[in-house]
């Protein structure tokens, strides 16, 4: 049930971004960030929403993170516990867990909290969706009526799935910013004068990954979408038009997380860094190498090999590239 808490008259809302559990046979953190909600974190903040975060998979948390191994370049194991498999799954004949910290963990980081206005909880890989259910339960267990809203990949892909199973008051699908700031003004009647241009990305705030445990690496997003239409792949559905960054500013947000936070490892996150080379990733890998910063780069989300020239690579080799897939 939905609680509409309007604002009229009152402080800015209390808005809390939750990244759930992963429930499966095996889950690793492979520069894997919820970058998606933490721009949303970023664009609501910047509006004068009170923002929290809370990590389901934080490798950071006290409770654990003397307790599992961290790996190279910013990498590391999630903390884990076995549970009971899905029925469909019993025949497997491996172990099924739950990556993240506790569930006692959850609950009691929610009670230390400031009753949030609304909750926005994101989702991955679609066949995640059992820790979203049970992350969704326990939210609703501790706020029972504060609005639940869920985004993200399985939300996208698996919208009807999501509306009739997640237990989420609202469900919201493909690129939620606009979305997810017009929603938050029906609940709470809040507003801000700034208006938000959801095609612009040069005017995006940075994410607010400084609410994270801590910053073992950044992911970086200098475009969105792809120009091709691979029938395997699901990026025309997540984000079907094609946008980007200038390259100027894909520098600078480098640098303000190098210099402020001290970070050395980057992941990038695009679709297709490499297309159109010449005007977009190289005028970035210059302007890398001109900063004469020492930093790795990485590319969990892999690079199309088709751009790829030797002035590509060289430059790629300079600027720092360590993992490339």
């Amino acid at each position: 049930m939905i609680n509409s808490n309007k604002h009229k008259g009152k402080g800015a809302p209390n808005i809390l971004l939750i990244n759930p559990w992963i429930d499966d046979f095996a889950a690793y953190d492979f520069w894997a960030k919820p970058l998606g909600l933490l721009i949303i974190g970023g664009i609501l903040r910047d509006r004068g929403y009170n923002v929290s975060f809370i990590d389901c998979l934080d490798r950071f948390h006290p409770d654990i993170r003397d307790s599992i191994k961290q790996g190279q370049f910013g990498k590391g194991r999630y903390a884990k516990r076995a549970i009971r498999k899905p029925e469909k799954l019993a025949d497997i004949p491996r172990t099924y867990s739950r990556y993240g910290i506790s569930e006692e963990c959850l609950k009691q980081q929610l009670l230390d909290l400031s009753r949030p206005d609304a909750v926005l909880v994101t989702s991955l890989m679609t066949y995640w969706y059992p820790g979203v259910f049970e992350t969704i339960k326990v939210i609703r267990e501790i706020f029972s009526h504060v609005p639940i809203l869920l985004g993200g990949i399985y939300a996208t892909l698996c919208r009807e799935h999501a509306m009739r199973h997640s237990g989420a008051d609202i469900v919201l699908s493909g690129q939620g910013e606009r979305a997810v700031l017009e929603t938050l003004k029906k609940l709470t009647g809040f507003s801000c004068e700034n208006r938000f241009v959801s095609n612009e990305l040069d005017n995006y705030p940075y994410p607010c990954l400084d609410l994270q445990g801590g910053i073992s690496y950044v992911p970086i997003l200098t475009s969105r979408g792809c120009p091709y239409r691979c029938a395997y792949c699901a990026s025309v559905f997540l984000n079907p038009q094609r946008s980007r960054r200038s390259p100027g500013h894909v520098v600078e947000e480098i640098l303000y997380w190098h210099e402020r936070y001290g970070v050395r490892d980057f992941a990038f996150y695009d679709d297709a860094l490499l297309m159109d080379a010449e005007r977009h990733v190289l005028p970035i890998l210059e302007g890398i190498i001109r900063s004469e910063i020492s930093v790795r780069f990485h590319t969990p989300n892999a690079l199309h090999i088709r751009p790829l020239s030797k002035e590509v690579a060289r430059l790629l080799f300079r600027a720092g590239f360590k993992t490339i897939r």
